[in-house]
């Protein structure tokens, strides 16, 4: 989305409009819209107008591939007929016990958020420090869920790495050859 500056001469004198325009795809190319006519604004109101439509482009570039995710992974669920028990009672019939339901993304991503990630540290005989970053084992829960959708999770996240803390940022590692 972005300003248009639209500018008519009417009784000699020049007056500028603006238009907020969006931009969109058609089988002809790309293609503006006009979204709205915002007619004659002030300084202040034009930079304000801009924000506005900066803003709504950079919440669209994240919410398009947001929701792309979320109803992918709301298929992923269904193909893998994942259930959730709902716990909640049913205040039409209190008789009714837990029911099952096709699982939400909402309830994967909360049961999958809790996957404990942990940093093992090692000392050498060197006095090096050496940080593991781990992947700790999933749940029954968790566990269910990765191997329906058919994901794996990684043992390490990221190569080990020395942490071990210089005196100067130029100081070669512990136990490095100097020269």
């Amino acid at each position: 989305m972005f300003l248009r500056k639209l500018h008519r001469t009417k009784d000699g004198k020049r007056h500028t409009y603006f238009a907020l325009v969006e931009s969109h795809r058609t089988e002809r190319g790309p293609r503006q819209r006009v979204v709205a006519q915002l007619g004659e604004l002030t300084e202040d109101q034009e930079r304000r107008w801009q924000r506005t439509a900066v803003f709504h482009t950079r919440h669209e570039d994240v919410c398009v591939p947001a929701y792309a995710l979320w109803k992918a992974l709301a298929h992923m669920l269904r193909n893998a007929r994942l259930q959730t028990r709902i716990r909640k009672k049913d205040p039409d019939d209190p008789d009714a016990g837990p029911q099952d339901r096709a699982m939400s993304p909402a309830v994967a991503l909360k049961v999958l958020h809790d996957v404990q990630i942990g940093d093992i540290l090692l000392e050498t005989v060197e006095g090096r420090t050496l940080r593991l970053r781990r992947v700790a084992r999933p749940n029954a829960e968790q566990a269910q869920i990765i191997t329906a959708l058919g994901f794996g999770l990684p043992e390490r996240l990221c190569a080990d790495r020395d942490v071990t803390p210089r005196k100067f940022p130029t100081d070669p590692p512990p136990g490095s050859a100097s020269t």
